[in-house]
């Protein structure tokens, strides 16, 4: 979607957007399909496309979310130690 649009320079000029659905696996690698929502927005004299990927079977649900016991053990485990 993002190319069809980037096709009509107006479209990027004008500030236009679009909205549209695709598969994640047209823009990265992988071996599963996920369907996903294409948001694709013209930046006006910029001259570019922001465009919005957006899956939710891959997003993360709140009770996949680390409690804070395991937030602050990763936290503490990335912290650097320097030796004297």
């Amino acid at each position: 979607m993002t190319h069809q649009f980037n096709a009509q320079p107006d479209n990027v000029r004008m500030g236009r957007s679009e909205v549209g659905d695709g598969l994640l696996n047209r823009w990265l690698d992988g071996e599963q399909t996920y369907r996903i929502t294409e948001e694709v927005v013209g930046l006006g004299g910029y001259g570019r496309t922001l465009t919005v990927l957006t899956c939710s079977s891959l997003s993360v649900r709140p009770e996949d979310q680390p409690d804070e016991d395991d937030e602050e053990a990763l936290i503490e485990s990335w912290t650097p130690r320097f030796k004297r």
